[in-house]
């Protein structure tokens, strides 16, 4: 049963990393200049596609993330993106800690007071 679960999570990231191509491709038709993306899973995506198909890309980041997983995503993310814009400077401290040239983040403050709530 896990190894079923397994292999259906394979084919569904494939999936997932397939449409975001196409998605992708379809802006570069369109004359999109630039790709905002603002989470993880999302950055991965279209880090890469952005890249190959040389659009402008900008990763937003919200939390900190540790682990060797996260360090190679971060500088992977790093290498493909034009900017990538943090919430905090704890969270750009996290992306420079793997290994991210600190050039390319920029700290911009949620619009919004955590008061306001």
């Amino acid at each position: 049963m896990l190894f079923r679960s397994g292999i259906k999570a394979i084919f569904k990231v494939f999936r997932l990393f397939i449409y975001s191509g196409k998605y992708v491709y379809d802006m570069k038709r369109k004359k999109i200049d630039i790709i905002h993306s603002n989470s993880l899973t999302s950055n991965i995506y279209f880090a890469f596609w952005a890249k190959l198909l040389n659009i402008k890309f900008i990763a937003h980041s919200h939390e900190i993330r540790e682990g060797i997983v996260f360090k190679i995503l971060h500088k992977y993310i790093g290498i493909c993106a034009k900017k990538i814009i943090c919430v905090s400077n704890a969270v750009k401290q996290n992306w420079v800690s793997h290994g991210v040239n600190e050039n390319k983040i920029e700290v911009i403050y949620n619009g919004v007071s955590d008061d306001f709530f």
